[in-house]
């Protein structure tokens, strides 16, 4: 059976979006079991490099901690880019 190749902007467009997001997603989870395996095999403690496991452990666990400093970064780099943008203008 042939295969069907579909044109750029043509075709199924759930085809088209899985065939844009899966590449990246895939190199994202190898990545993050590179880095996971890397940090358990060198034996490198948490405090020097934790990996992704080591990380969402400790947001989970903190997020009671964590939620009010995230929201506080994310107004502070809204600003900034409203800022920017805005002086982009002129």
């Amino acid at each position: 059976m042939p295969h069907r190749v579909v044109a750029a902007g043509r075709g199924d467009a759930a085809l088209n979006l899985l065939a844009r997001i899966i590449p990246p997603l895939v190199i994202l989870i190898l990545g993050l079991a590179a880095w996971e395996i890397a940090v358990r095999v060198a034996k490198l403690p948490v405090y020097i490099l934790p990996g992704p496991v080591v990380i969402v452990q400790a947001l989970v666990r903190d997020w009671a901690t964590l939620y009010p400093s995230l929201v506080v970064t994310l107004l502070i780099t809204l600003g900034a880019l409203t800022a920017a943008t805005g002086c982009s203008a002129f």
